[in-house]
């Protein structure tokens, strides 16, 4: 399972609306609104949000 980048509560899911479109979401819904159309934009924005700078090494 992998956890949700918003809440950090939930875990990521896969649904299908009525359409039969895939939708990934969080299990804490409605809590928590994370939703996704892939697991790949997910993965590209967790690879963007990976900082090479850790703290203190700021100058």
């Amino acid at each position: 399972m992998v956890s949700c980048p918003q809440c950090h509560q939930g875990y990521l899911q896969e649904r299908e609306d009525t359409q039969g479109n895939l939708h990934i979401t969080c299990s804490e819904y409605p809590a928590c609104r994370f939703e996704s159309v892939s697991w790949e934009a997910i993965y590209e924005d967790a690879a963007r949000f990976r900082h090479p700078v850790s703290p203190g090494q700021m100058s």
